[in-house]
């Protein structure tokens, strides 16, 4: 098990989204896209999409839950049911060598610090997850800005983070 977890936008908001094709909290259509060119990367299973694989595009606050005030953007998701990423395993390969671009944010949804990585991804999440004053990660694409997931300590780091 490394040492952070991968978690992706939660499956329960989105099977929401694909039932009423509507983005949650803002109430914004959802845009069904079945023509496109392959790339990107769904939210929920982490894994890219093969060109005109039917895909959702709508509204999402990347701090839904977490923080406020809220961070709307747009992201992608399959449009059929896919299987969630275990936040409990490694960063999915599509990530390791794709240019990502990492704010990590403190207390009070404070940011910390912005970085664009264009490689050595897993170290660079090591690295900014080693300050305490890091507690948790937004990945976003480099190109678009839209937000991708968030990276968390794992469990037992977390509990002996908040031990000290």
């Amino acid at each position: 098990m490394s040492g952070y977890r991968v978690v992706p936008v939660a499956e329960e908001v989105v099977a929401e989204v694909r039932r009423t094709r509507t983005a949650p909290d803002y109430g914004h259509p959802a845009w069904l896209e079945e023509k496109h060119e392959a790339g990107a990367a769904c939210r929920v299973c982490l894994t890219r999409f093969a060109a005109d694989e039917p895909r959702l595009l709508f509204t999402f606050d990347a701090f839904r839950g977490r923080a406020v005030p809220p961070l709307p953007g747009p992201i992608y998701v399959h449009a059929a049911e896919c299987e969630p990423h275990d936040a409990d395993t490694p960063l999915p390969p599509y990530f390791l060598g794709k240019p990502v671009t990492f704010q990590a944010y403190g207390e009070g949804r404070r940011l910390v610090v912005e970085r664009e990585i264009h490689q050595d991804v897993e170290e660079a999440i090591a690295d900014l997850l080693a300050s305490p004053e890091v507690f948790y990660i937004h990945a976003r694409s480099v190109d678009a800005g839209c937000y991708l997931f968030t990276v968390e300590r794992a469990v037992e780091q977390a509990t002996d983070a908040t031990r000290a």
